[in-house]
């Protein structure tokens, strides 16, 4: 077992703590639901873990990856999470799995269980952190399971569910009734006042006013995009560091390859294939988009199909 999966990250010392997003987490933390949305390099796990140190609930943390896809391995590491901070919670679920491989236990009376005995967390608030949601894109089984979790969780249990997509977790419900707090990209950019607070305090890299208006407008306030200028820049002449954020760009160096590795390349394959298409138009044409995607999603398939 992985204990890294199961705590939060230790986070470096050069992390700006964003006190707008935290003190908004201390408003909202009391809600059934915390979503926190965005693609790759927004801070996500940044913020969910320097939020984790300051706050005085206690906090459960699990990092999802495509392991967490097979029911057994999530509630294991699920009940690992739990036991870590409440060490006497969910012993006949602790049962079922130290006997998972000679009994013949259905994958739901297993989650129920589970479910159930998550009543042991009830004595005080707790925070249930699931970060990286999207790995269980292709998990129904488990998806049920987190459901189930959001909807029978004791009374004083927030879930917060981090990722790059929204989850397919059914939260109508509980929106309706005001029990869902929703943090979006939008929310995680940096804004100016961050960005300047990040070099000079953060960074020991203070920026001009020109070179700090270049800079948002390069990156605007994408979290991983200042740190990799941040890297950039670390031994440049301030003339240097002034030119390379001119010249900064996505077409070309460290950028290009976050963006190739970790946001483009995380997408399917069709996404992939139209984004490429698309990117070389000055204009796109939303109807004749949306045909070129359906177009590639077919073609798709059908290599699918006949690799079958």
């Amino acid at each position: 077992m992985r204990v890294g999966k199961i705590q939060p990250p230790t986070l470096r010392a050069e992390v700006l703590s964003r006190a707008r997003l935290l003190d908004w987490l201390d408003a909202k933390i009391h809600r059934r639901v915390v979503t926190v949305v965005a693609e790759a390099g927004y801070g996500k796990t940044t913020l969910l873990a320097d939020f984790a140190r300051r706050t005085r609930i206690r906090v459960i943390w699990h990092q999802l990856d495509d392991d967490d896809r097979d029911i057994v391995t999530f509630i294991r590491y699920q009940l690992a999470a739990c036991r870590r901070v409440v060490p006497e919670v969910g012993e006949t679920t602790a049962g079922l799995l130290r006997d998972i491989g000679t009994l013949a236990t259905p994958a739901d009376v297993l989650v129920d269980t589970f479910v159930r005995e998550l009543a042991g967390l009830s004595d005080q608030p707790t925070i249930l952190v699931f970060d990286d949601v999207q790995a269980l894109e292709r998990a129904p089984e488990v998806q049920r399971a987190l459901r189930e979790i959001v909807a029978r969780a004791p009374d004083r249990t927030t879930v917060v569910l981090s990722g790059r997509r929204r989850p397919s977790v059914g939260l109508a419900r509980l929106r309706t009734h005001g029990e869902v707090a929703e943090l979006s990209a939008d929310d995680l950019r940096f804004d100016h006042d961050e960005t300047e607070a990040l070099f000079r305090d953060t960074y020991h890299r203070p920026l001009d006013r020109d070179s700090l208006a270049a800079l948002e407008r390069r990156t605007d306030g994408w979290a991983a995009s200042l740190n990799l200028v941040r890297a950039a820049i670390r031994d440049r002449s301030d003339t240097e560091a002034r030119r390379f954020i001119r010249e900064l760009s996505a077409a070309e160096g460290p950028l290009y390859d976050y963006l190739a590795e970790e946001v483009v390349g995380d997408l399917d394959r069709p996404l992939q294939s139209f984004l490429m298409r698309t990117a070389l138009l000055v204009e796109v044409d939303v109807a004749l988009a949306m045909v070129a995607a359906e177009t590639d999603r077919g073609s798709t398939e059908a290599s699918i199909d006949a690799a079958e």
